[in-house]
């Protein structure tokens, strides 16, 4: 039986209709109003990497790619010599204990964060530091790579206690020529979940005296930049390295909105009159290429208010308005299962590879849902190939509910995969975009409670409940995370971030379970009230509790926690 007729014959996607003849009668529901929807693909949301966190690990390495990528569609990196890394915000403080440095630079020599050996991450961090040689674009195709000196102690800088404008985790890269003059530059942000933020490219076409080696280097550790090109955030929503790989209507040049005083991180560093050179590159005739020209999504929605209506108007499931936006990205049916089994896929063997690491570099679990969620966060915490699911260091829940559910609650295992991952996915939507998705920003609340919310509404689907109660479990799954803090102990993803994972599993099925006991409609508190209420405690938050290690567990505990995986 095909997807299709598996959707029509699903008792978690009940529907008095069947699902082809609802939407051969209905052309979907776009219009220019719907531009600022929260709607991105599953699998942007869902996306394969590794270990231990997706802002501090996927995101740099990804930013690696990114930055070569355009350095490579300017002509430039022919031409590259040396290159400057420094961290800033959160990737300063706990970048080490998260593996971000290897990330980095393992992105700068283009390995792809969804198929690189994870073994062979670490092997390769150390011959870079050993040889003091970076080869850029190494694994990119038809040998267009270059080998550069590099001295990590020199060239990688950590920039403690100071932030770049818009997001606490900010990487800036300079590249120079043979005379020591600057080629380009450019600020990348990790904004959580994998997504990575940057401007195009900005190229120094002058070659004076004022942008030399000897300048720039000294200037690194203390500039800021105060403004940025007019298409900062446009790859906010999208995981392309190439932004001319990305559909039209996910690279718009959408304004950004960082939680948080973004007037305190204007002025954290320089002023703003320092601001980056005009953007002159390919880089950027690709990025106003596309605008709102491109494909929409056929069911756009901005909050779960608006995602109800779309069902109870067109008799529709939440997973059955995401499979359809799923095809409005150009996906085929066939396509958007075999997308959506090779996530699950990652996500069981992130389980088995955690539940078979040796006994001592595990921690005891007490049930099944438990040990689920413990093995994924210990893989992570290893290195090991996970999902961001929406995070790394949120990564246990959902694969554990998940499982439980295939394991001990379907008797239809194969759909209620695909039920859990695309109404897991409608959640994360709204989370990206009406708060966040980033512990930078809000703390664990942005990634367990986000995680646990997702988790509850997607088990509640898989339950036979509509999205009425589905948007409820998934409100309960958030309203008891709100002001949970990221205070990681040595700035490892251990601790307590392990058996946060165990907890923020059971908290779902329990979120659930209120939901589906409950009456439908009778909560006092909706799913966007719980958002906003999010987005307000994040921003009321202090610092040294999201996610930069400098309060709370990371301080009040000595660091005696034994390490399978050195620092890097």
């Amino acid at each position: 039986m095909d997807f299709i007729k598996r959707i029509q014959a699903a008792t978690c996607f009940s529907s008095t209709t069947s699902l082809r003849s609802s939407f051969d009668d209905d052309q979907g529901t776009y219009s220019e109003s719907d531009h600022e929807h929260a709607v991105i693909s599953t699998f942007d949301l869902f996306s394969i990497g590794i270990g231990p966190s997706s802002s501090h690990t996927v995101g740099p390495m990804r930013a690696g790619n990114i930055f070569v990528a355009d350095l490579l569609a300017a002509g430039l990196l022919p031409k590259v010599d040396r290159i400057r890394v420094a961290l800033y915000g959160s990737l300063a403080l706990t970048g080490e204990g998260h593996m971000t440095p290897s990330a980095l630079l393992l992105g700068l020599e283009s390995a792809n964060v969804e198929t690189v050996d994870t073994a062979y991450v670490p092997e390769r961090f150390e011959q870079i530091k050993k040889d003091k040689k970076l080869f850029l674009g190494h694994q990119l195709p038809d040998g267009k790579g270059k080998e550069i000196a590099f001295d990590f102690d020199r060239d990688f800088k950590w920039e403690w206690g100071k932030k770049l404008p818009l997001h606490s985790n900010g990487m800036r890269l300079m590249v120079f020529d043979k005379e020591g003059y600057m080629l380009a530059t450019n600020d990348l942000f990790s904004v959580g979940g994998g997504f990575v933020v940057n401007g195009a490219l900005s190229i120094n076409k002058a070659g004076s005296d004022s942008a030399s080696a000897k300048d720039a280097g000294l200037g690194l550790s203390t500039e800021t930049h105060g403004a940025h090109p007019s298409d900062l955030a446009e790859n906010m929503y999208y995981k392309e390295i190439r932004r001319e790989d990305a559909a039209g209507d996910r690279r718009t040049g959408q304004e950004i909105k960082p939680i948080g005083d973004a007037a305190g991180l204007l002025t954290s560093g320089a002023d703003g009159g320092d601001a980056l050179p005009p953007a002159t590159s390919s880089t950027d005739e690709a990025s106003s290429s596309g605008g709102a020209h491109g494909p929409q999504p056929r069911y756009p929605f901005r909050d779960a208010k608006s995602l109800l209506a779309l069902c109870d108007k067109h008799n529709l499931t939440i997973a059955q308005v995401v499979y359809e936006n799923e095809k409005s990205h150009g996906y085929t049916d066939d396509e958007i299962r075999d997308k959506l089994f090779r996530i699950w896929e990652v996500m069981d063997n992130s389980i088995l590879e955690g539940v078979q690491a040796a006994p001592d570099s595990t921690l005891p679990g007490m049930d099944y849902l438990t040990v689920y969620a413990m093995a994924v966060n210990e893989t992570n915490a290893a290195g090991g190939r996970i999902v961001t699911a929406p995070t790394n260091g949120a990564a246990g829940i959902i694969p554990a509910v998940l499982k439980y559910t295939v394991e001990f609650v379907s008797d239809d295992p194969e759909r209620d995969i695909l039920s859990f991952l695309l109404t897991a996915a409608a959640i994360g939507m709204l989370y990206k975009r009406g708060a966040t998705i980033s512990a930078a920003e809000g703390g664990c609340m942005a990634e367990v409670g986000v995680a646990c919310s997702m988790a509850a509404g997607a088990f509640a689907a898989c339950m036979g409940a509509s999205p009425q109660t589905i948007e409820q479990a998934a409100e309960i799954g958030i309203e008891h995370n709100l002001g949970l803090t990221c205070d990681p102990i040595g700035g490892l993803v251990q601790a307590p971030c392990i058996e946060r994972n165990a907890l923020g599993a059971i908290k779902a099925i329990s979120s659930a379970n209120l939901a589906l006991s409950g009456e439908t409609g009778t909560q006092k508190v909706s799913l966007d009230d719980a958002i906003r209420a999010m987005r307000v405690t994040a921003q009321g938050m202090r610092n040294e509790f999201k996610e930069t290690s400098l309060s709370g567990l990371a301080t009040s505990v000595p660091l005696h926690i034994p390490v399978s995986v050195p620092d890097c």
